[in-house]
């Protein structure tokens, strides 16, 4: 069994990814840290125990991390953004 701890923003992308890893054979998520990135880390840290929630993984430590990025500020397309709040509201995530 691999142990593996994410370290993501927990936005629509990383919400998918944790459910596809939640259902690989052989992979066991030992922890989450939320980032700043889709969404503030305490949105993040929300979404990332929302989805282990649905999945049956509400044991998974999440730790909030940064919440603003360390190096530069970030920046966003507003088309971007349009697609991000339309697959959030899909699976009722929240993002910034």
């Amino acid at each position: 069994m691999s142990k593996i701890i994410l370290d993501c923003d927990v936005g629509i992308d990383d919400a998918l990814a944790i459910l596809w890893l939640a259902d690989r054979p052989g992979i066991e998520i030992a922890a989450l840290g939320s980032v700043h990135g889709n969404a503030h880390a305490t949105v993040a840290a929300a979404n990332a125990q929302h989805v282990f929630d649905l999945v049956g993984l509400s044991h998974v430590p999440v730790a909030v991390g940064a919440e603003a990025p360390l190096a530069r500020a970030m920046t966003r397309r507003s088309s971007a953004r349009i697609l991000m709040a339309v697959l959030c509201n899909f699976i009722e995530l929240r993002c910034a």
